[in-house]
């Protein structure tokens, strides 16, 4: 079980690089990684899947959009670990 305190700001984190075209290869893949283990029992919060099955909807049927927002080779976006409340 993940705590999605963890893997929901990340998500968060990603998903506005990619939206401001400053996604990195990889960021799609492991947004589908993250809404599998914030899915439905496999986290301590109720509300993780909550976020996770729209995300993971709209990945399946958006991807093009998606991948619009990859611009750059991998770096910023996956150098750190997000620190709790800093998004």
């Amino acid at each position: 079980m993940h705590p999605c305190r963890d893997g929901l700001p990340w998500s968060v984190k990603l998903l506005r690089a990619l939206e401001a075209g400053t996604g990195e290869p990889g960021d799609i893949e492991l947004l589908k990684q993250m809404a599998r283990d914030l899915g439905p029992g496999k986290t301590f919060c109720a509300h993780a899947p909550g976020a996770a099955m729209p995300l993971s909807s709209a990945i399946h049927y958006f991807r093009d959009e998606f991948e619009r927002g990859i611009t750059r080779p991998r770096g910023e976006a996956h150098a750190d670990p997000i620190p709790v409340g800093s998004i």
